[in-house]
């Protein structure tokens, strides 16, 4: 046989980077009906012993928007934490190459090379940068940001947690909200919400009533 053939799940609906963009922000009842659908698939890929390391919009697909139904895609950089994957350097249960994509990167990515090793936790981090997204319309972390008063590059934000929460940017986003992210965008990895306990959190657990 020389050929192969490919069947994928339609997602005609585009990514959510460009929903974002076109809505400007999402309010907070769909953007939790939609993470609660990227929680259910990062829990079920970490059972299997795996890490994404790419969590952006542009990797979350829309297969339907009314209700908003999508699909974590691209596991290029996927590495599966097995002590017998080839090429692996850290001990088992960790990574320690340089991969993702800049602006959802986790802090421990950006360790130098001797000091970098990382897990799970970093798939949080990303989607805590997306929830934020998500909720505003704009990153929490861009070279964009660096000023007199924010002297701080793009791997330094992140590097020291440095983020805020502008007015009116945020006025119409609750507290439960902002203490969910603040919950997953932690430098620590180890002080950094599981994936279970994000799916715990009372802003998930807010009933369908309009907020």
């Amino acid at each position: 046989m020389d050929q192969l053939a490919l069947v994928m799940e339609l997602a005609p609906e585009g990514d959510l980077f460009d929903y974002v963009v076109t809505r400007g922000f999402l309010p907070e009842k769909e953007t939790r009906m939609m993470f609660g659908q990227i929680f259910a698939a990062l829990e079920f890929i970490h059972q299997q012993r795996f890490v994404h390391r790419d969590i952006k919009p542009e990797n979350i697909l829309l297969r339907d928007k009314d209700p908003l139904f999508v699909k974590l895609t691209d596991f290029d950089f996927a590495i599966c934490l097995d002590s017998a994957s080839p090429g692996r350097t850290a001990p088992a249960g960790f990574a320690d190459d340089l991969c993702g994509t800049p602006s959802y990167v986790a802090p421990e990515v950006l360790r130098p090379s001797r000091d970098r090793m990382y897990s799970y936790p970093v798939d949080v981090w990303s989607a805590g940068v997306v929830l934020y997204i998500c909720l505003c319309g704009f990153p929490p972390f861009s070279d964009e940001l660096f000023s007199e008063e924010r002297p701080y590059t793009l791997s330094q934000q992140i590097q020291i947690g440095h983020f805020d929460y502008p007015s009116p940017n945020w006025d119409h986003v609750g507290d439960l909200a902002l203490d969910l992210i603040d919950s997953m965008v932690v430098v620590a990895p180890e002080e950094r919400y599981t994936i279970k306990q994000c799916m715990e959190h009372p802003w998930m657990n807010v009933g369908n009533e309009a907020v």
